[in-house]
């Protein structure tokens, strides 16, 4: 049982480690953040643009939104204003992120017009 602990002890220092650095991780953020906006959001203003989907249907390429989508796309105004703020921090261009968090906050502004819309409709028609 001795041989058998110092064995494995001695493979464990032994053996190389891996880690994740700095630029692998950077690398991989745009990679994901590249295939969020290519496979799970339609970019633009319109209606259902720049909405992150939940998932989508391999076959149609058809996007599948949550009951509730303002969820993620408040996860997503989160991530872009960080992104923001480092990009700012290591002073490159922000440009394209700031707009892209305009256009999400408005799509946020959009969901909250409509939904007051909807209650003023059902207070006006009693039901």
């Amino acid at each position: 049982m001795k041989k058998i602990i110092i064995v494995l002890l001695l493979f464990a220092f032994v053996s190389p480690v891996f880690a994740q650095t700095e630029e692998l991780n950077l690398q991989k953020y745009w990679y994901y953040r590249y295939r969020l906006k290519q496979y799970f959001m339609v970019d633009g203003d319109g209606p259902g643009m720049s909405i992150p989907a939940k998932g989508r249907n391999r076959d149609g390429g058809f996007l599948n939104w949550q009951e509730n989508p303002i969820i993620d796309l408040g996860h997503y105004i989160g991530v872009l204003a960080t992104e923001r703020a480092l990009l700012a921090a290591d002073n490159q261009d922000t440009e394209e992120t700031e707009r892209e968090l305009f256009v999400a906050l408005s799509r946020i502004l959009h969901f909250v017009s409509v939904k007051e819309a909807e209650q003023r409709s059902k207070i006006a028609g009693g039901y």
